[in-house]
């Protein structure tokens, strides 16, 4: 059915998994009117969606940030390429990452998604918006568009903070991990933490939690076992990305899940095994 915009949104998935980009971004697009993408923003900015074929001729542009918090997060690795064009830009952003995105790409206006009365304003003085996936069909055409390299930059004197407290330990290496996901729509990403016992149980290497969520399993596997996992204490695994960003930055390896784990890891650099 050439009209069903859910099944035309996982064309799309599949055809960008195997790294047909040019095709398959044009069936990603379908996702704008999906089930998924009902929310107050989508309808108040759903007639200045910007749908030309050339994004360098826009004057005026806002950039909404989408889905997730790891495709927020994936996305972005796009903005620096977007700011290098001559566009008066401003971007939609889930707050947790605001401070980030100062530091990584500058001194931009920056709106919370849940302001509603600035987005209108906005829609009233002509800005056509873009959602951040739709990026990637201007960006994205080819594997070798892919650079890999890293996009956020971290708080340096958190690293020296997380680096000294880590040091304490005196183990060769650092890795972290995180074993459980909270999404129910892409089958089973959660492990239990005796899955990672063999990596646990080496002598010379210092294992960091980065787990959010719920973490009885943690606290009982600590009371049980002579080796600790190391916890670093007053960090707020859930929202607080940029310390995490700066403590991923002082690690050797991250072990984890299919989660924002992943997505963190990748946008300093660092080398990142997902299960």
């Amino acid at each position: 059915n050439p009209n069903d915009y859910e099944i035309k949104k996982g064309i799309g998935l599949v055809m960008l998994s195997q790294k047909k980009y040019e095709t398959g971004w044009e069936y990603f697009e379908s996702r704008l009117f999906a089930n998924q993408n009902k929310s107050e923003i989508f309808l108040k900015i759903k007639n200045n969606i910007f749908s030309g074929s050339e994004i360098t001729l826009i004057k005026k542009l806002v950039v909404i940030s989408e889905q997730g918090i790891g495709d927020k997060i994936l996305f972005s690795s796009i903005y620096n390429e977007l700011l290098g064009l001559n566009i008066d830009l401003k971007f939609v952003i889930d707050p947790r990452l605001e401070i980030i995105f100062r530091r990584s790409f500058g001194d931009n206006e920056y709106i919370h998604q849940e302001n509603i009365k600035r987005i209108g304003e906005l829609v009233k003085e002509e800005y056509k918006f873009i959602y951040a996936g739709s990026l990637g069909k201007f960006f994205r055409k080819n594997i070798k568009d892919f650079n890999g390299k890293p996009f956020f930059k971290p708080n340096e004197e958190k690293i020296n903070e997380y680096q000294s407290i880590l040091q304490k330990y005196k183990y060769k290496k650092y890795i972290g991990i995180s074993w459980k996901s909270s999404s129910q729509f892409r089958g089973k990403k959660s492990f239990e933490l005796n899955d990672f016992k063999p990596i646990i149980e080496n002598k010379d290497i210092g294992i960091v939690n980065l787990q959010y969520g719920k973490l009885d399993d943690l606290l009982k596997y600590n009371l049980k076992n002579e080796k600790k996992i190391i916890q670093i204490k007053n960090l707020d695994l859930y929202n607080e990305f940029d310390n995490i960003i700066s403590l991923i930055c002082c690690l050797d390896l991250v072990v984890t899940s299919p989660n924002v784990t992943v997505h963190l890891t990748g946008s300093v650099g660092k080398r990142c095994i997902a299960f």
